[in-house]
């Protein structure tokens, strides 16, 4: 099944596709090599996200804001270079409509990749400061496998179609949905109710 997924991929998605996994280990490898750097930007993060979470009064409520939250980075990504080629039909006498549309085009093109750095920098940074508190490695990979797949795989996707899949809304609307979606749905029932249960395990 998978092999015949991939070989209905064009060349131009492959390689967008292969891009975006790139972009997500160098990602990945600059947290590990830098996390010092990084601390001072992702420490505030963790700690408003604490609060969120903190503030939470039950798993249902948890999984539908990790739920909202990934899909709505997916959601921006897709969405980007679609309000860009909008403005940019309507921008013929309005030189604000074409600020906003060459701004669009950019974030278009850029959200994509920060997307993707900073979830590679983020994943890596708290697997290191985590291990050097002691935390064993196969704890790690326990906290971050069994949703982390699902929802990275998700990512990938959705920066890989925003690089080089079709620009228009209804093509990037109907990928979210049918691609996009069943994996981040997944992703969070497996945070909420998987993953902490795989840690306590291992743990123990």
């Amino acid at each position: 099944m998978l092999e015949a997924l991939v070989s209905r991929l064009t060349v131009k998605m492959r390689v967008a596709y292969a891009g975006a996994l790139f972009v997500f280990l160098f990602g990945l490898a600059l947290g590990i090599i830098f996390p010092a750097y990084f601390t001072s930007v992702v420490v505030p993060v963790v700690e408003k996200t604490f609060d969120h979470v903190g503030a939470i009064n039950s798993d249902f409520e948890l999984l539908a804001l990790i739920f909202a939250k990934n899909c709505l980075v997916a959601v921006l990504v897709l969405a980007a270079m679609p309000a860009a080629a909008l403005l940019a039909r309507r921008a013929e006498r309005c030189w604000v409509l074409k600020c906003l549309a060459g701004m669009g085009w950019f974030f278009g093109k850029a959200l994509p990749v920060l997307a993707l750095a900073i979830n590679g920098v983020f994943i890596a940074w708290i697997s290191v400061i985590l291990y050097q508190d002691g935390l064993p490695v196969a704890v790690l990979i326990g906290g971050l496998a069994p949703h982390g797949v699902f929802e990275i795989t998700a990512l990938i996707l959705a920066c890989g179609y925003a690089f080089a899949g079709p620009a228009d809304i209804s093509s990037r609307a109907r990928f979210f949905v049918r691609n996009v979606t069943p994996l981040l749905a997944l992703a969070a029932l497996l945070e909420v109710y998987v993953t902490p249960v795989v840690m306590q395990y291992l743990l123990r």
